[in-house]
């Protein structure tokens, strides 16, 4: 039986403290009592969620699917020494099929584009424009595109020197976020017009969560049924769908929609 309970895991490094949790999760909610879960590691490292991303935009999608689960930041972790740290708390949930629909939105003059974004830009031990910089590049990025969007900064002091800054998506029915970090020798506003220019490509699919958002929820789909649409199917997604079917007797299918005059592609199970 899987047995709740307190726990506090060190990574040791910068390993993402936020992909542990996505691994932990379908177990724990099928736990006999509540957990909570203390990681210490990465919190904004390259080739993972960033978390901001995993609490605005991974979180609230498994909400549909009738998971609780909260995090809450305490301090952010870098690469190299990491040293970040979140509380994840975790109640024993009875998943449910979820159907998130498309809502077609869209802008860059395809119009219907009252969507808020939402943003973090944040930096360590680096001038305090820096993160100024992600966040003004990456808002203008988004106007251009027809979205207005409120992004907010945090100048931090830490073990390791790093930046990045995440968006989201301010809605309770499109799941939609995007990304990015800093790295020596890129330019602040590159990091900012990156994120911003991924997450106005997702919205203008009219799909219902994004790329990498759609592989994330593979597990609970198969879990629990349902649907979603998605821009593209990425070989992330094909292997979760691969690996999901066999674990368990559910069948996953993906077909074409037209959303608004956009092809997307539908999962459902």
């Amino acid at each position: 039986e899987i047995q709740g309970g307190s726990y506090e895991i060190s990574i040791g490094t910068a390993g993402s403290g936020i992909l542990l949790l996505q691994c932990l999760l379908p177990a724990l909610l099928r736990a006999n009592t509540p957990t909570t879960l203390s990681v210490q590691g990465g919190t904004d490292v390259q080739w993972s969620p960033t978390v901001d991303y995993f609490q605005n935009v991974f979180l609230p999608a498994l909400q549909r699917f009738g998971a609780k689960a909260s995090l809450k930041l305490e301090k952010r972790g870098y690469y190299p020494h990491g040293q970040g740290n979140v509380v994840c708390s975790i109640e024993p949930s009875e998943l449910q099929a979820a159907h998130l629909e498309s809502t077609g939105v869209r802008n860059a003059s395809g119009d219907r584009s009252e969507m808020e974004i939402s943003g973090i830009s944040h930096c360590s031990n680096l001038p305090e424009n820096v993160a100024k910089r992600q966040a003004d590049a990456a808002a203008g990025a988004l106007l251009e595109a027809g979205f207005e969007a409120n992004i907010a900064l945090e100048v931090l002091r830490l073990p390791s020197t790093g930046s990045g800054i995440t968006l989201w998506s301010d809605s309770p029915r499109v799941h939609i976020g995007a990304s990015s970090l800093g790295k020596r020798g890129l330019p602040a506003e590159r990091v900012g017009k990156s994120a911003a220019e991924e997450l106005a490509l997702e919205l203008a699919s009219g799909a219902s969560v994004d790329v990498h958002l759609a592989d994330q929820l593979i597990p609970y789909l198969a879990l629990a049924g349902g649907s979603y649409s998605t821009r593209e199917i990425s070989l992330h997604t094909s292997t979760n769908i691969w690996t999901a079917e066999h674990f368990l007797e559910r069948k996953i299918s993906i077909s074409q929609k037209d959303i608004s005059g956009k092809e997307v592609m539908v999962l459902e199970a």
